[in-house]
């Protein structure tokens, strides 16, 4: 098994494919990140627009 790690490793597509899922794993801890400090503040802003839009003329 670590032979054939390594053997992964040292391809040339095994390390591009490594790289890519440590962006992808990287974009996805970015993104959850800010959804969950955003989620209130937007839920906050909508419910804030739309009770504008209730009370307009």
């Amino acid at each position: 098994m670590k032979n054939a790690f390594v053997r992964f490793i040292k391809e040339e597509e095994g390390l591009e494919m490594l790289e890519w899922a440590v962006v992808a794993a990287l974009f996805v801890g970015v993104g959850s990140t800010a959804w969950s400090t955003l989620q209130g503040q937007i839920g906050t802003s909508l419910a804030g627009y739309s009770g504008d839009l209730a009370n307009t003329p």
